[in-house]
């Protein structure tokens, strides 16, 4: 009985440490006081060059699974705008287009992103409250 339960134990302790290394962060994106309907976040390792973890978000929101690191991100963001006159669609039979995705998040922190992260395990929780960049 004793070595069924040593056997038990170290399978129950080599399962949980064969895990992907990787924990849960959550987080809001806002650019200028609005939130971005829909984008993508990216948290890049090796100073931009290496592996990619994140996703799409919706409503300012993102959740994702990421190794302990630091990282670069880069974030895109659109919202809806109301078109003044609706577009016929370019397929029979489908209603006419009455919204297009506007870029509210530039570029300046997209590809061209300087944003730089520590992902640590203690904290699960990253924010960006982005501004307009500067001049």
């Amino acid at each position: 009985m004793t070595l069924f339960r040593t056997s038990f134990l170290l399978s129950v302790l080599f399962i949980i440490g064969c895990g992907d290394g990787k924990i849960a962060i959550t987080g809001s994106i806002k650019y200028e006081g609005q939130v971005p309907e829909s984008g993508t976040i990216a948290f890049i390792s090796d100073g931009g060059a290496g592996v990619t973890y994140g996703g799409p978000y919706t409503n300012g929101k993102y959740n994702v699974r990421v190794p302990v690191d630091e990282y670069r991100v880069r974030i895109t963001g659109t919202k809806k705008i109301q078109l003044d006159t609706p577009i016929p669609h370019s397929l029979p039979g489908n209603p006419p287009i009455t919204h297009r995705d506007e870029q509210i998040v530039p570029d300046f922190y997209g590809h061209r992103s300087k944003l730089q992260v520590t992902v640590e395990s203690s904290k699960r929780t990253y924010d960006f409250d982005l501004k307009a960049p500067a001049e």
